[in-house]
């Protein structure tokens, strides 16, 4: 009998044991994941790319600078200065970095804007041993609008981000009033759906949610979050100011059903945008006129111009 019982422990503890480090390391290339470069995005058409009297976007000098966050991350900034009363602050994705969003610069300097551009936490020049997914970085965007607010007082506040950005404005807007619109492309509504659905696909043959409660302690320790509480679904609700959803149809990472529920979720002020045969984070290269277009047409019809 004893013999039977050890067996028996040997046999779930091995595959449970097995199951475990692979959860861990799936979970420290989640939250740890390779980075792109700022080089990745340079390419010869963002450096050649003009607008205001033949002036290229590399020919603008932004002041560029460190903030801290309020657990003391260091957090790269530029900021845009085109003389102008409004500001939008424009935040990437995962993996991603400030270049990304060079090419829509124009668009909202042709709107009024000065733009400020940062790197999220963990990614290009910023701090952080990880990333976490908006549970952290909503409130190191606290600190880059409350610069703002401080430094450049302007008479408007917007928010721009597409997939780990735009889920990262969501759930910094539930707890601020301070901005007057957002726009978002490609948010996840929930991190616990979002990890369950890649994982499914990533690694059909293991348990999605075995893996995801393993994977949260790895969480748990390296980045003092609960994959449980980033939650943008339960965030909307709290959110009135004017949005605009954004989301690629064929997008095979984040579901565009995802956009769906946010938008039917909050109660009003909103848009929606699903662009044909588009891609993760992709809309804008799909469609730019189309996307230009939706963009020039929701901050009108809330006088944001």
């Amino acid at each position: 009998m004893k013999d039977f019982f050890l067996k028996f422990i040997w046999v779930l503890f091995l595959p449970l044991s097995v199951l475990y480090m692979v959860a861990f390391v799936v979970a420290k290339k989640i939250i740890c994941p390779p980075l792109l470069e700022y080089n990745f995005f340079l390419t010869e058409d963002i450096k050649e790319m003009e607008f205001d009297k033949n002036k290229k976007i590399m020919d603008f000098k932004p002041d560029t600078f460190f903030l801290s966050s309020t657990d003391g991350k260091p957090l790269r900034c530029r900021y845009y200065n085109f003389e102008k009363n409004k500001v939008i602050i424009m935040c990437h994705g995962w993996t991603a970095n400030m270049c990304n969003y060079l090419k829509h610069i124009p668009l909202f300097y042709s709107l009024g804007y000065n733009v400020l551009l940062y790197d999220q936490r963990y990614h290009g020049e910023s701090g952080g041993k990880c990333t976490t997914f908006g549970y952290h970085e909503k409130n190191d965007l606290g600190k880059i609008v409350r610069w703002v607010e401080e430094n450049k007082k302007p008479q408007q506040v917007g928010l721009y981000g597409k997939s780990m950005g735009a889920a990262t404005i969501i759930q910094y807007l539930a707890i601020t009033d301070k901005i007057s619109f957002a726009i978002v492309d490609c948010p996840y509504s929930d991190l616990c759906e979002q990890f369950t659905s890649v994982l499914k696909r990533a690694c059909p043959y293991l348990p999605p949610r075995l893996m995801l409660l393993m994977g949260n302690i790895f969480f748990r320790l390296k980045g003092n979050f609960n994959v449980k509480s980033v939650s943008p679904i339960q965030d909307i609700k709290k959110i009135d100011i004017p949005m605009l959803f954004i989301h690629g149809a064929n997008d095979c990472f984040v579901p565009p059903e995802m956009s769906k529920k946010l938008y039917e979720a909050k109660k009003d002020k909103k848009h929606l945008l699903i662009v044909s045969d588009a891609p993760h984070a992709d809309s804008y290269n799909i469609s730019p006129k189309l996307y230009e277009n939706i963009v020039k047409e929701f901050l009108n019809s809330y006088d944001l111009v």
